[in-house]
């Protein structure tokens, strides 16, 4: 036990000197890396809760028809999806609370309720993929503040002081070495979830059609249903 807590206070006297020696771009870097991966995690987090209450959109499309057709009061037109709820019983639920029978009317209202659950699930994915761009900017940036304070020990000292003129040197690399290891991580991550996005409001917009197309028969009109 002695020689693994020895170990690790070494470790932790390493980072905090490598986080010293990174200078002042380094806070910023590690609070957006910490921002950008609360994001990543909250965002993987609610598409994959989404994906795991889906079930086949015909199933929820005609229980909720009949439903509807059965209850003396009109369907609630929640606007967010309780916990246990799916977004497809959500999504149909404020399609048959709103519709007003007009095709045209419909169509635009259930593209309109599309596009909210698309856009929710995109939200968050341009911050990430922005974060992972700025990280290397921060790192240049920090790479030219230590070049400065290089070129300033060496006006002051010349070549008699090494260490002066290492310790600027070191933030230059340092700092670019942080940035990119922050921004490579993110942007795979935010890709990565671009795409989860995309690929859920290509769902939505099959569930949409199903939901178009089930209203327009009529042998599963609300009025026909048993």
């Amino acid at each position: 036990m002695n020689g693994l807590a020895e170990h690790a206070m070494e470790q932790a006297m390493r980072l905090a000197a490598y986080v010293e020696s990174g200078g002042a771009m380094i806070w910023p870097l590690l609070a957006l890396s910490v921002w950008a991966w609360t994001l990543v995690l909250c965002k993987a987090r609610q598409l994959a809760r989404w994906r795991r209450s889906e079930r086949p959109g015909e199933d929820v499309i005609a229980a909720l028809l009949r439903q509807h057709s059965k209850s003396d009061c009109p369907t609630s037109d929640s606007r967010t999806a309780s916990p246990e709820e799916r977004w497809q019983e959500t999504l149909t639920r404020q399609y048959l609370a709103r519709r007003t029978g007009d095709t045209g009317l419909d169509e635009r209202l259930l593209h309109r309720l599309a596009h909210g659950f698309q856009d929710e699930a995109r939200r968050g994915t341009g911050t990430i993929l922005t974060f992972a761009a700025v990280a290397p900017l921060l790192g240049l940036l920090g790479t030219v503040t230590g070049m400065i304070e290089a070129f300033d020990a060496l006006a002051a000292w010349g070549s008699a002081n090494p260490r002066a003129l290492s310790g600027g040197i070191s933030e230059a690399l340092i700092s670019t070495q942080t940035g990119l290891l922050v921004a490579i991580p993110v942007l795979f991550a935010g890709q990565f979830l671009r795409r989860r996005a995309q690929t859920f409001a290509n769902r939505v917009d099959r569930f949409c059609a199903a939901l178009a197309g089930a209203m327009a028969r009529p042998t599963t009109s609300t009025e026909n249903l048993p």
